[in-house]
């Protein structure tokens, strides 16, 4: 079969390509290269040739063989992909169906779908720096050749000024303007998320102390830890049973109990109010005494929270509650969520604590993952 165009079933052209090699006599096979996606995806099947052929001997059958009945479902939805402004073609933008058919389009924006389905549908198209363009409504029968163009808008985003370099004061309060705009032709959505400068200078620690907890618990794996009432209380496991472990200043255990909770991890999280133990496990917050007597119990308004601290705001006490990767939540001792009250200022949370002062407010250590290491803020 040539390379040519041949008509099925009377309704649809399929384009067929051929390319066959013969080798030297010498050679022992033949390379054979018959069809093209196209026609394979339009339901014809390659004819299997042999590889071993005597020049100017064999006539061999090079093509694709089909039955007209395969071409009752072959309709073909096809279109371009361009700027709206320049009209100039997009490379490599996303075309998709409602029904999960993608496809992207060529260097001459171009992109096609062969035999995709047959009835109502949903076509959409994007690529980066573009709006998404949709459109809906859309019809095809078995036989259809439906064309659809799209014409991205392009937004633009300018900030004046771009950067601000103020520094503060602690307890000191600044207002800057800033002016945004879109200068492109598509509308632009933008959001706003504090961080702290890679370069950030934090307050240095210095350690006074160390002890080997894991040692005196007797413990495999150490989670959580807190200071109550001159001593340190340990949440960890040995041998899969969960731990809380009660160690004296130098760090020999004196007493244990098993955590509350059932998840496999146990507590990520400990803190102390003066009066009860207070840890989150399975997104539950527990109130315990030094005894491991569970005092109170309610589902933590955060989901994924493993971290917990206290703080008092006069006669008040508040939990804080965090996650990995969620800013801080405060809620009252009964469960009541008081919303969202620290941004976490895209660090990694791996832990907090609260470092009481004499005068003024209280302090809140965060351990946190930055790059190139852990720190605390």
């Amino acid at each position: 079969m040539a390379r040519g165009v041949y008509r099925g079933n009377g309704n649809r052209w399929v384009e067929i390509r051929t390319r066959l090699t013969l080798l030297s006599e010498e050679g022992p096979e033949v390379t054979i290269d018959a069809g093209s996606r196209s026609a394979e995806e339009a339901g014809m099947s390659r004819l299997s040739t042999r590889t071993s052929l005597e020049p100017d001997a064999d006539v061999v059958d090079i093509g694709y063989h089909y039955n007209p009945d395969d071409f009752s479902f072959n309709n073909i939805i096809f279109g371009y992909v361009t700027d709206f402004a320049t009209d100039e073609p997009l490379e490599g933008a996303v075309v998709r169906i409602d029904n999960g058919r993608q496809t992207t389009s060529d260097a001459e924006g171009y992109y096609q779908f062969i035999r995709p389905l047959i009835g109502d549908f949903v076509i959409s198209a994007s690529a980066p720096g573009y709006n998404e363009e949709v459109f809906g409504g859309q019809r095809i029968g078995e036989t259809d050749s439906l064309q659809i163009d799209f014409a991205l808008l392009h937004p633009e985003f300018a900030l004046a000024p771009e950067e601000i370099n103020i520094e503060l004061i602690q307890g000191s309060r600044v207002e800057e303007s800033l002016t945004l705009v879109n200068a492109g032709n598509g509308p632009l959505e933008w959001t706003v998320r504090k961080h702290l400068p890679e370069d950030q200078k934090l307050a240095s620690l210095t350690q006074e102390g160390s002890l080997p907890a894991a040692q005196g618990a007797g413990a495999d794996q150490l989670t959580a830890l807190t200071f109550a009432a001159g001593s340190f209380y340990v949440a960890g496991s040995s041998e899969g049973a969960r731990w809380i472990y009660a160690l004296d200043p130098g760090g020999e255990r004196f007493a244990q109990f098993r955590q509350l909770g059932c998840s496999r991890d146990g507590m990520s999280g400990l803190t102390w109010d003066g009066n009860w133990l207070w840890g989150v496990d399975d997104d539950t917050v527990y109130a315990f005494d030094r005894a491991g007597n569970l005092q109170r119990r309610f589902p933590s308004p955060l989901a994924g929270s493993r971290y917990v601290a206290v703080v008092r705001s006069g006669a008040v006490q508040i939990l804080l509650l965090a996650g990995i990767e969620t800013d801080v939540v405060g809620c009252d001792v009964i469960g009541n969520s008081l919303g969202p009250l620290i941004d976490r200022q895209g660090l990694s949370i791996g832990g907090m604590a609260l470092l009481p002062e004499d005068k003024g407010d209280d302090t809140l250590l965060v351990l946190h993952q930055p790059p190139g290491g852990s720190s605390v803020s």
